[in-house]
């Protein structure tokens, strides 16, 4: 058949049915805006990332860096780096996160840089001197856009103090560094006031003209030594955050789950659609239509279909995108003080496209072979009625209980003893994924026979209530899609509700573990803020340590090495006084293992290196590299599961002196640590101290840790999209498919009103069922995600099921499922009898 005749059959019959091609380009497109959010986000953060180290280097090619964070770098490397043939200019820098405040006392995390008069070598000319820089009298020079954002008696906080910023100088050329939000400061003053003393967090490397950089680059990292690392200027000099990490692919997990029900509501309307046309179809079959055109032409609709729906989602995902950058850049910038603007790229338009197309093709298939196949006799004398192969249901209802008996017990058995083998991790991952869906298909399996137990039942022998069972039950591969568009979003609510909760009680738990009988003292907040370079100051610590009941004063310090020789970023932990009681999966715990110069290393490390109780771990520092040995195994969520946490005096050999992240407060004996918290506040040391009992650290943890959920809520409000979306398409075919029912109905005297209400009831009862059984299959992922919680996030959550959200969950899908019900039964109350019979 030719190409005029496929698009005159199939792609003119979406524009005879513009309601229905709407709803469905829509549901595609909600379903792709999900996948296409996620990917803007990536993008956008590598994006802001890149524009970061190319605005720093500038024509610097290479960039030498430090094992370990926090002026990692010796400035004893600078001269070697400089000595390397081909090396024009060799300009040093510390890079630095601090905090500015503005007159309001609103906090603003940005960037610092620390450099000398060779940073002309990647700025330009900026006619900078050394009594240029001798001016700034040990502060900041800044840019106008910092300087308009905090105003005239804004100040900009130190690892040692506070500094005014009125009267900064202003440096015009900042302004393309970070959107303007950076400051400027000497080296020598930044490597005082950041506690980086002789040591550089960076040196950019510009080529002599005409230099082999694969010969140059051999020869720096001969000069450098093994410890430190030789990379392209063009990636980033900081980390984006391990909750970039951790959210952004769990997103895309998610946004999966998203499309498949978008692919299975094109796959239920194809099928509905079909049955409708199903004498359209044989008829043209019959003129000569071969069966291989009849699937080209539906396929080409479903292209069709996918090709809007991809630009729908295109749209819709820039606002998806827009709420997950927002969280992102939020909990980016605690690391980095890099904000990160919304990109969206030409990929990003492709990616759309080809996603919506692919699902709408995969989806389509099936019932497009099923429909060339349909006997043709039949078929024009109206007795090829199609329904589903009511075997396939029994042998899903065998094979279910089957699959989800070997997924949780393979889950059970691969989260014992900490998940450290190799093998454990990958088969957690896998069951998880495999209780969504086998979750998703209990709902297709469970709920028409759940229906039938309704059967002469009060309420359901007369009337609406008959005639909307009746409904159901006739079609049941129909209500089947309605029930799992339905109990989609039912089951993310129940899942995330529950999951919030025990995300809380993992986190108090972790700040009795860590803080029993101490105060909690920190100039900055309680949670991934260790990267940030406006640690409390000695004269603060020695303010605190005067108070009459404070015995002791112990330290915390964090700092991170990245090498390939361990894998990739891992935080280290040094500890001065209480170790914290986390489990310990092998070996000793955290206090005897530190006593006896040993280390603690976390689950997800020691499964990456094989590492086992007695092992010897080389890991490379700013002096050289320093073996520790594995005193044991334990569950500290530092670093989601990739840490190593040993003494201070020991971390200190690896990476060089730095302040410590926060402190913890003894008090003495007979004070308890509320009111030790209370005379610190009473004391007024300082306006920016945060000081926390262990209860109140318990609580902030909770809502810090829990704050990670909030992308996930944006996303489960896509999902809810698509379902309403999902219900209205279906319902709106299915009432199509049977007007002549309707029509019988209303002649035998069931009025509009009647009609429009048994589809509501028809709707709410397939609402009620299908949010009952979403709840109860939704525990099945909730069990697998808490199981492999620590191996995903680090973070041991406990299983916590929530009624209240349970119930929240069922309200919200059943409003979702009558929302969707509302056109279709306007539809039906409003059709005209006599048509409907002569038509049908």
């Amino acid at each position: 058949m030719s190409r005029r005749a496929i698009r005159l059959l199939n792609l003119r019959g979406l524009r005879t049915r513009p309601l229905r091609t709407s709803l469905v380009v829509i549901a595609v497109g909600s379903a792709v805006a999900l996948v296409v959010g996620v990917l803007i986000a990536q993008h956008s953060l590598e994006r802001s990332m890149r524009q970061f180290s190319e605005a720093l280097g500038g024509p610097a090619t290479l960039r030498i860096e430090g094992a370990v964070d926090h002026g990692g770098l010796d400035a004893s490397v600078l001269p070697k780096v400089a000595a390397v043939d081909g090396v024009e200019a060799a300009v040093p820098m510390v890079v630095a996160i601090t905090q500015a405040v503005d007159e309001d006392g609103d906090v603003l995390l940005l960037p610092i840089l620390g450099v000398d008069c060779s940073v002309e070598a990647v700025a330009g000319d900026i006619a900078c001197t050394p009594e240029l820089l001798a001016a700034l009298n040990g502060g900041p020079a800044i840019s106008p856009v910092l300087r308009d954002r905090v105003g005239p008696r804004g100040e900009l906080r130190t690892d040692l103090r506070v500094l005014p910023l009125e009267g900064a100088p202003v440096v015009e050329q900042l302004r393309d560094i970070n959107g303007g939000l950076v400051a400027l400061f000497d080296l020598a003053t930044a490597q005082r006031e950041f506690v980086r003393p002789g040591g550089l967090d960076v040196i950019h490397v510009v080529p002599a003209p005409g230099v082999d950089l694969t010969e140059l680059r051999r020869g720096l990292v001969a000069a450098v030594g093994p410890n430190n690392l030789v990379s392209d200027s063009s990636s980033s000099p900081v980390d984006a955050s391990a909750y970039a990490d951790l959210v952004l692919p769990f997103m895309f997990l998610i946004s999966l789950i998203a499309l498949l029900i978008g692919g299975q509501l094109v796959r239920n309307t194809m099928e509905l659609s079909l049955e409708e046309r199903r004498r359209e179809l044989a008829t043209a079959a019959a003129l000569g239509r071969t069966p291989r055109g009849l699937v080209a032409g539906i396929l080409s609709e479903a292209m069709a279909i996918g090709a809007l729906g991809g630009v729908v989602g295109l749209a819709l995902g820039a606002l998806v995108a827009s709420a997950f950058v927002s969280a992102l850049s939020d909990q980016v910038a605690r690391a980095t003080g890099l904000r990160i603007p919304l990109a969206v790229t030409p990929l990003a338009f492709g990616v759309g496209v080809v996603v919506g197309i692919g699902v709408c093709v995969a989806s389509s298939l099936v019932a497009a072979m099923r429909a060339s196949k349909r006997e043709l006799a039949s078929e024009l004398s109206e007795r090829g009625r199609y329904e589903p192969n009511r075997q396939r249901t029994r042998a899903w209802a065998i094979a279910l209980p089957s699959i989800t008996a070997v997924t949780f017990g393979a889950s059970w058995i691969a989260q014992r003893d900490g998940s450290l083998e190799t093998w454990q991790p990958p088969v957690l991952l896998a069951g998880m994924l495999v209780s969504f869906v086998v979750s998703f298909q209990i709902n297709w399996v469970v709920v028409v026979p759940a229906l039938r137990l309704l059967r002469g039942r009060r309420g359901f022998a007369t009337g609406a209530g008959r005639v909307a069972l009746d409904n159901l039950l006739s079609m049941p591969k129909r209500t089947a899609a309605i029930a799992a568009a339905i109990a989609a979003p039912a089951i993310m609510a129940v899942v995330l509700s529950s999951i919030v909760p025990g995300i809380g009680a993992g986190a108090e738990r972790l700040a009795r573990e860590g803080y029993a009988g101490r105060v909690y003292v920190s100039t900055l907040g309680s949670n991934n803020t260790s990267s940030i370079d406006a640690k409390t100051p000695p004269s603060i610590e020695r303010r605190i340590a005067a108070l009459p009941h404070v015995d002791r004063i112990e330290h915390w310090y964090v700092g991170a090495v990245d090498h390939p020789s361990l894998g990739g970023l891992v935080e280290l932990d040094g500890v001065d006084g209480m170790v914290p009681g986390y489990g310990v999966h092998r070996g000793s715990d955290g206090s005897t293992a530190l006593a006896a110069g040993q280390a603690m290393v976390g689950p997800r490390l020691a499964r990456d290196l094989d590492l086992d109780v007695g092992d010897r771990i080389a890991v490379p520092g700013r002096y050289g590299t320093v073996e520790l040995t594995v005193g044991g195994v334990w569950s500290a969520p530092s670093g989601i599961g990739r840490s190593i946490t040993t003494t201070a005096e020991v971390m200190r050999t690896i990476t060089g002196p730095r302040p410590p992240d926060r402190l913890q407060v003894v008090p003495t004996a007979g004070t308890t640590p509320e009111e030790l918290a209370d005379e610190l506040r009473a004391a007024g040391i300082d306006r920016r101290l945060v000081i926390l009992d262990p209860s109140e650290l318990a609580v902030d943890y909770r809502d810090e840790f829990t704050e990670i959920a909030s992308p996930f809520w944006a996303m489960q409000r896509g999902i809810l999209f698509v379902a309403v979306v999902a219900t209205a398409s279906t319902l709106l075919l299915s009432a199509i498919q049977r007007r002549r029912d309707s029509g019988l109905l209303a002649a035998l005297g069931m009025g509009p009103r009647a009609l429009a209400r048994t589809m509501v009831v028809e709707t709410l009862l397939l609402g009620i069922v299908a949010t009952a059984v979403g709840a109860a299959s939704a525990q099945l992922p909730l069990l697998s995600f808490t199981w492999a919680s620590e191996v995903s996030t680090g973070l041991v959550i406990p299983y916590r099921p929530q009624l209240g959200g349970i119930a929240a969950a069922g309200i919200s899908a059943i409003v979702v499922a009558l929302i969707g019900a509302a056109i279709p039964a306007i539809r039906v109350g409003r059709a005209d009898p006599i048509a409907a019979l002569r038509e049908a």
